[in-house]
């Protein structure tokens, strides 16, 4: 065989190659998201997928295309290591909270560094280190109930979805939950709810808030894209000067003035994302098609409402 078919047939199997997309969580909603986001994309037939979760009866362990089924928190983190040794994904996509942190060591992995995840994991510090240019559309956050007027919320310090939430309106509330430990006390905030999908890559930004209409187990079973211009304004200039990177799923929440205000921003795929990829806007396309040199014109996102519902599946 001659120079000139060798390079030939290198040339057939780097097409003919997958690209592969490790996902962590795919029996969560987020991890889920992200799955259907590939099979709506453009390039999802040069793409394989490997998938992790900690039950073995995880619904995304049926629609990926290499599932391992790894220990729970911490044990898993090092069987990532091994998966990562063994399968060599060109992209990492986690999903979950506790794995964040070991992931962001890897190149390939698509997200924020360590640093600013751990600052986003900490509510309080994360308070703390923005609000002296933002402090204004945030609410209010101290370690003590005596800091804040009633009504107030209390949450833990690190935590994911509603999972030790409190809404105190009188004394008697704050009695029975004052001695847990490692909880912040917050501002109130009364009205609408946001999340918004946000993508910084090295060319672009996209943000595309949507409100959260029904809300089940912290996660949205209904949503309603709607371009809120106030929220987009914000993000883009918080955005502006931050080492930010990759997908995040951005919190925000009304005051009783109708005034958006930043409670939190996870560094990661949010369990309603294919929101906004049902909207024309998918996360997957614009990040591979930047790996990949390829031009892609973004269109602004259908301002629609999306529920969800449940479906079976046999194993």
């Amino acid at each position: 065989m001659d120079l000139e078919e060798v390079m030939g047939l290198q040339e057939l199997q780097t097409k003919d190659k997958k690209f592969k997309i490790m996902i962590t969580y795919v029996g969560g909603i987020a991890g889920q998201s992200v799955i259907k986001m590939i099979n709506k994309s453009k390039y999802k037939d040069r793409i394989e997928i490997i998938g992790t979760d900690c039950d073995k009866y995880a619904a995304g362990f049926e629609w990926v295309d290499k599932p391992y089924l790894v220990s729970k928190v911490p044990d898993c983190l090092y069987q990532y290591d091994e998966i990562i040794k063994k399968e060599k994904p060109d992209l990492i996509l986690p999903t979950g909270e506790e794995d964040l942190v070991h992931l962001s060591k890897y190149e390939n992995a698509y997200m924020c560094d360590e640093k600013l995840i751990e600052l986003c994991q900490d509510k309080y510090d994360f308070y703390q280190h923005y609000k002296t240019f933002y402090g204004f559309q945030m609410p209010q956050t101290e370690l003590s109930w005596e800091d804040l007027s009633l009504p107030m919320i209390q949450k833990p310090v690190m935590g994911r979805g509603s999972r030790g939430f409190e809404l105190l309106e009188n004394a008697g509330h704050i009695a029975a939950v004052e001695n847990r430990q490692m909880t912040l006390y917050q501002e109130y905030l009364p009205g609408q709810e946001w999340t918004i999908d946000v993508l910084l890559t090295d060319k672009t930004k996209i943000i595309v808030p949507r409100k959260r209409v029904n809300v089940k187990g912290g996660n949205s079973t209904c949503g309603k894209i709607e371009l809120n211009r106030d929220i987009i304004t914000f993000l883009q200039n918080f955005f502006e000067d931050q080492s930010f990177r990759g997908p995040l799923c951005v919190q925000m929440k009304e005051d009783k003035d109708g005034v958006p205000k930043l409670t939190e921003i996870n560094p990661r795929f949010g369990g309603g994302s294919i929101f906004t990829t049902i909207a024309g806007i998918n996360f997957i396309d614009v990040i591979l098609a930047e790996k990949f040199g390829d031009k892609l014109e973004l269109k602004e996102p259908s301002e629609i409402t999306i529920t969800r519902y449940w479906d079976e599946i046999v194993l």
